[in-house]
């Protein structure tokens, strides 16, 4: 079962979905080693309750970020781990189920609070 929130900006009303689990992946080893395509191409996501795909050898987790320099959305790797933002280069990002209480990045006012809790 996964949990997830609604992370909502009390000013502007921004929002975002954060789940607990991220967006697990695996490795498709045909896809990396006979077809020739990079790391980030042969990932195969797989979301609660589906299982990993066959032939999958290595496993990661892609993490919903928020960067509060610029507002910019992406996914750190688990196995490529990253601190700084990829549009602005800033050290200032936030895993997207952490952003309680951080200052929004859209209008610089308000903060962000949970709105409600989702089950998978």
């Amino acid at each position: 079962m996964a949990q997830g929130t609604t992370m909502v900006c009390t000013n502007c009303q921004f929002s975002l979905e954060a789940w607990e689990d991220g967006n697990p992946y695996g490795i498709d080893a045909d896809k990396l080693l006979i077809e020739g395509l990079s790391r980030q191409e042969a990932k195969v996501h797989f979301y609660h309750p589906r299982q990993p795909p066959d032939g999958a050898f290595e496993f990661g987790v892609d993490v919903p970020h928020l960067c509060l320099a610029c507002a910019s959305e992406f996914c750190v790797d688990s196995e490529e781990p990253t601190s700084t933002c990829p549009s602005c280069q800033s050290p200032k990002i936030c895993d997207l189920c952490e952003l309680e209480s951080k200052t929004c990045p859209k209008c610089g006012r308000g903060t962000f609070v949970s709105d409600g809790f989702m089950i998978s």
